[in-house]
């Protein structure tokens, strides 16, 4: 079952503190992250508090994944993906760990397949699409279980199912992400 949400307004776009929303995501019932051009922010939304979190600029993307307990952020001049720990959103001090293959990432997705049970997250850097399962290990994705390459340079991505769909110029496919079977 899917959670339901209270419409609210949390924000307003002539608050001075926080100009040019580029994007937000909801976090959890309390929480949501708002990307701007100064960084990320979290907006508690029954205290009414505003905070910045880590050292991100020109936030341009965000993705949630719930199942991993992680914010995935789209940041910087030549993007890069920074992961944060949902219940670090609290301290403007955490600065998130990178994906050092993401430099230039354009597009990114979260969310889980194998039936529900697997939490994931795919980046895109140009052609190259690279899939991680999102869980404990060493860093705050385990492994990576995919790299794909598209036709052209990715504009968007999807998950639906077990299947990651690749939008490029002119041209979209879907790709199963379980196996190296080729691209619908």
């Amino acid at each position: 079952p899917r959670p339901v949400y209270t419409l609210k307004e949390a924000y307003d776009n002539g608050l001075p503190l926080l100009p040019h929303a580029l994007c937000a995501a909801v976090i959890d019932q309390e929480r949501l992250a708002l990307g701007t051009e100064e960084g990320l922010f979290v907006i508690h939304l029954h205290s009414n508090d505003i905070f910045q979190v880590g050292d991100c600029r020109r936030v341009q993307r965000l993705a949630v994944s719930s199942a991993a307990g992680l914010l995935a952020v789209l940041c910087g001049r030549g993007p890069s993906v920074r992961l944060f720990a949902l219940d670090e959103l609290e301290s403007a001090e955490v600065a998130g760990a990178k994906i050092p293959e993401s430099r230039g990432c354009q597009a990114l997705v979260a969310g889980r397949i194998l039936q529900a049970r697997t939490p994931v997250l795919c980046v895109a850097v140009k052609r190259q699409v690279l899939c991680y399962q999102l869980g404990p290990g060493p860093g705050p994705w385990q492994r990576r279980i995919r790299e794909l390459q598209a036709p052209a340079p990715v504009q968007s991505l999807g998950l639906l199912g077990d299947r990651l769909c690749v939008g490029a110029a002119g041209t979209f496919a879907l790709y199963p992400l379980l196996n190296e079977a080729a691209p619908l």
